[in-house]
């Protein structure tokens, strides 16, 4: 997945690989781990919550701590996700326009 110019893998992991989190992003290998074992609507939340990390790191948005960015990436993700999982009209738009902004 293409974040901000850079390629980040994305693997799904057992649980007991992950350090008790759902999801890790790691900027500095370009990775994204996801726990394989969540419902769709918690591997959602986690994969736009670790893709918002990788985002905020890559454009150097600072924050005074982890924890808070911890704390608005958490935030923003689970409002995304809700919007998404609640207007799935939303994501078919979305689609459109990345596919006419791709061929114009």
């Amino acid at each position: 997945m293409r974040v901000i110019g850079k390629t980040y893998t994305i693997d799904y992991c057992p649980t007991e690989d992950m350090e008790d989190a759902l999801g890790i992003c790691t900027m500095a290998e370009q990775h994204i781990a996801i726990d394989d074992n969540q419902t769709p609507a918690e591997e959602l939340d986690t994969f736009i919550h670790e893709t918002l990390h990788a985002l905020v790191r890559g454009m150097r948005i600072a924050f005074p701590s982890v924890e808070a960015e911890e704390a608005v990436v958490d935030r923003f993700g689970a409002g995304l996700a809700a919007i998404f999982t609640d207007n799935p009209e939303v994501l078919r738009y979305f689609q459109r326009l990345v596919r006419e902004a791709n061929n114009g």
